[in-house]
């Protein structure tokens, strides 16, 4: 079976930095439109049991209100808890890659090979060996890829990669690709 692709990478403290910067961003960004969400419905469920009726008023005043929580939730996850995401990835990444270099020791490189119907992981000669279809969410950062993998099929996993493994690649034909593979994810590759 002929490789598509063929990435390396060896694992410091700033790959664990990446990696736990997306997660942390791609958690903030769904946790406010979460708490907007159902707050907008819970104000709207808390007038209608007080004075169980609804005027155009109090709808279009409710509808503009909503939509302005949305705009300062928005900019309060975009300019504040982004720059706490940072300090707290940064403290993530230096603690566990501290705790992987003295569990495993210092030879932290990691391959991944992209076949046709499937990809493996490589890493201090354990090879893990998964399925597209395994694959349930795709995430791009500016320095970070990372593809969940497993829940329904398994474990769930993150299986991560510095942008700069993909250095002589065409990265749009690889996201590309990677998004016709992965037939469970629904846009490709979510920034965040």
């Amino acid at each position: 079976m002929r490789k598509k692709y063929h990435l390396e990478y060896e694992e410091d403290e700033q790959v664990f930095t990446d990696m736990y910067l997306m997660y942390y961003n791609n958690r903030s960004s769904y946790v406010y439109k979460m708490i907007v969400t159902f707050g907008g419905i819970l104000a709207l469920f808390i007038q209608f049991f007080a004075s169980r009726t609804f005027d155009i008023i109090f709808i279009a005043k409710f509808v503009v209100l909503w939509a302005l929580a949305f705009v300062a939730g928005y900019l309060l996850e975009k300019h504040v808890i982004r720059k706490t995401n940072v300090r707290s990835a940064r403290q993530m990444g230096q603690k566990n890659y501290k705790l992987r270099v003295e569990k495993r020791g210092t030879e932290l490189l990691v391959s991944l090979d992209f076949y046709e119907d499937k990809f493996t992981v490589v890493f201090q000669d354990q090879k893990e060996e998964y399925s597209y279809k395994e694959v349930s969410r795709m995430f791009e950062s500016e320095r970070f890829f990372g593809l969940v993998v497993g829940g329904v099929y398994g474990k769930k996993a993150m299986i991560g990669f510095p942008a700069s493994c993909l250095e002589g690649t065409d990265k749009e034909a690889f996201r590309v690709y990677l998004a016709e593979k992965c037939t469970n994810v629904a846009r490709g590759f979510k920034k965040v």
